[in-house]
């Protein structure tokens, strides 16, 4: 999971001005800080910008970006049942992924597969539903 777009306070560095500091209500050291450096009229400009940063990043948002599996695992997906030929057509595939009670709709962007003599291991990477918006009808999530 990807905590990158989580930050709790926003810097705006402007050219002619101090750096405007912003840090969400609560937040606790050490801060995690966003710092931007931007050309602003004023102070006050650099402060709206900076606020407005830290709406856009003050709350944590939980994306997939990747789920791993060994084959030697699976009941009915491994390595020897099918050729490698078939992960291609993996890529552009809708999958929904349940973790910890949450459901997340995801679409595989990629595959690898790892292996050693002891093990083999597939690599899938995904992107959220919300960043790729196909339209697919009578489908209630894509």
């Amino acid at each position: 999971m990807s905590t990158s777009n989580l930050f709790s306070q926003v810097s705006v560095d402007a050219e002619s001005f101090s750096p405007q500091t912003v840090t969400k209500s609560g937040a606790t050291v050490p801060y995690r800080t966003y710092t931007v450096n931007t050309l602003s009229a004023s102070t006050g400009q650099a402060v709206d910008q900076a606020n407005f940063l830290l709406s856009q990043y003050d709350t944590q948002e939980f994306a997939l970006t990747s789920v791993s599996c060994l084959a030697e695992a699976q009941s009915s997906f491994k390595l020897d049942r099918m050729g490698l030929a078939l992960f291609a057509y993996l890529v552009g595939s809708r999958v929904s992924v349940v973790f910890r009670g949450t459901t997340y709709y995801s679409i595989i962007e990629g595959v690898t597969v790892t292996a050693t003599p002891e093990s083999s291991r597939y690599t899938y990477y995904l992107s959220g539903q919300d960043l790729n918006n196909y339209l697919i009808l009578n489908n209630t999530v894509f």
